[in-house]
């Protein structure tokens, strides 16, 4: 590092893989490539979740993974990452955890779960290099929303199923 604070951003991460400038057309188009597969997760995340919320019952797992993924949609658009930022990380594997070991779950839940916890296992034991440390924290965060998306729509269906028997 040449100096200034040890930034952590997706930006830095880009800059660091391909060489190029900050201000380049190449990692600005990177950039807004990242941020539009985010987005398209959200929006995929709120889509899914958007059609059950009249009938969410709060405290409830599906209420839990709508607050976690609201904590960490702003974190790949922040030019300033602290460790403190990734929180709802921990609260993201406790309930992958308790999703993964449940008893009545559906192997495709189970899937759904193990899979952000074996991307933070694999975080924890191979050390990223701090160069591109930003890509792999939002590759993380885009799996945590994703495989969230994924276990709130199978709850819903299951709980329309169970309101029509």
């Amino acid at each position: 590092m040449n100096g200034g604070p040890p930034l952590v951003t997706l930006r830095r991460g880009i800059v660091n893989l391909t060489g190029e400038p900050y201000q380049s057309v190449r990692t600005l188009w990177l950039l807004a490539l990242m941020w539009c597969v985010w987005i398209a997760a959200l929006l995929r995340y709120v889509w899914c979740a958007g059609r059950s919320w009249q009938r969410l019952k709060a405290p409830s797992q599906a209420a839990l993974a709508d607050w976690i993924v609201l904590l960490l949609a702003p974190l790949p658009f922040s030019p300033w990452l602290e460790p403190y930022h990734f929180v709802p990380l921990f609260v993201a594997a406790i309930l992958f955890l308790l999703t993964a070991l449940g008893e009545n779950v559906m192997r495709e839940d189970r899937l759904a779960a193990l899979a952000p916890l074996a991307l933070m296992l694999c975080f924890v034991i191979i050390k990223i290099p701090f160069d591109v440390r930003g890509l792999g924290l939002s590759a993380l965060l885009l799996i945590c929303v994703v495989s969230l998306g994924c276990l709130r729509q199978r709850a819903q269906r299951r709980t329309a199923w169970q309101e029509e028997v």
